[in-house]
């Protein structure tokens, strides 16, 4: 073997070395990513099952009553009234009948309420301890009276907790369960027909205002929610005729919003799911704000 066939055959063994190194280092990289994958999916799925266990806990806290001869609406009130005492962040509870979408509803950045925090429960359960799941929360800036109630979730892995919320983009799905219930502490069930389905974003007018200002800032919000649903919703014919014969003063705060909130996961960090609903005030003291 002549110097040249040898310094070729030594170069080669390099090149093929270095190859060897290189495809190690991406095994090894590989492996890594998939193993930090692995994890996070398992502390997902240990932190759901977690917070299953704790919804089924305050579902089975919620049900306790002894006064047989108590109505539903009263019932409910005296196990929300229960329930906040040991949950004193405890606002409300929000479900979507026939589905397993059930769930309390805290609020902070109130005085007393984790005042300085309006985030509070967005990574917490419902004793304050860390939870990737949090629990659904009503925005601080509302009251229980508000035009608009905007309660947040997250949505997480397989469509559960607000990722549920995400059935909605299918309109069979919305015909099938077209309401949102809510029930206040100390209140009764108020039932929330849905009036619209909106992909946005945090920069959206949904998250301006909880309260309309004036009666045309007003009439354009709802004009606006239900302009950009993803599908028309059966309401909307009802609002938008009553939007047509009321007086601009008539129209203003004669409906009360509550707006689900969650991310979209895939879609940018700021994307956002809303199904909102819609109910006709009673008339009295609260309606007229």
């Amino acid at each position: 073997m002549d110097l040249i066939q040898l310094n070729k055959k030594i170069f080669q063994g390099r090149v093929h070395s270095k190859q060897r190194k290189v495809l190690f280092l991406f095994i090894i990289l590989a492996l890594a990513i998939l193993s930090v994958f692995i994890l996070l999916q398992l502390k997902e799925s240990k932190e759901l099952k977690k917070d299953e266990q704790i919804k089924k806990k305050l579902i089975e806290e919620k049900s306790k009553d002894d006064e047989e001869n108590k109505s539903q609406d009263q019932k409910k009130n005296k196990q929300l009234i229960r329930l906040k005492k040991k949950y004193p962040d405890m606002v409300g509870w929000v479900e979507i009948k026939g589905t397993d979408f059930s769930y309390p509803v805290m609020q902070s950045g109130k005085k007393n309420h984790h005042e300085d925090d309006s985030e509070f429960y967005l990574n917490r359960n419902v004793y304050g301890e860390v939870s990737a799941t949090g629990t659904p929360f009503l925005d601080s800036r509302c009251d229980i009276d508000s035009d608009e109630l905007i309660i947040y979730g997250h949505n997480m892995t397989g469509k559960t907790h607000f990722g549920f919320l995400q059935n909605y983009r299918d309109e069979e799905f919305y015909k099938k369960h077209k309401m949102i219930c809510f029930t206040k502490v100390g209140g009764m069930e108020e039932k929330y027909d849905i009036l619209s389905v909106l992909v946005t974003d945090i920069y959206s007018d949904c998250f301006k205002n909880t309260d309309a200002y004036n009666d045309e800032e007003y009439k354009s919000f709802i004009e606006e929610i239900i302009n950009r649903s993803l599908y028309q919703c059966d309401i909307a014919d009802e609002v938008k005729t009553n939007m047509k014969k009321d007086s601009v003063e008539e129209f203003f705060h004669k409906y009360q919003l509550i707006t689900l909130a969650t991310c979209r996961t895939g879609e940018g960090r700021d994307a956002r799911l809303l199904v909102i609903g819609c109910r006709e005030r009673t008339i009295g003291p609260s309606a007229q704000k």
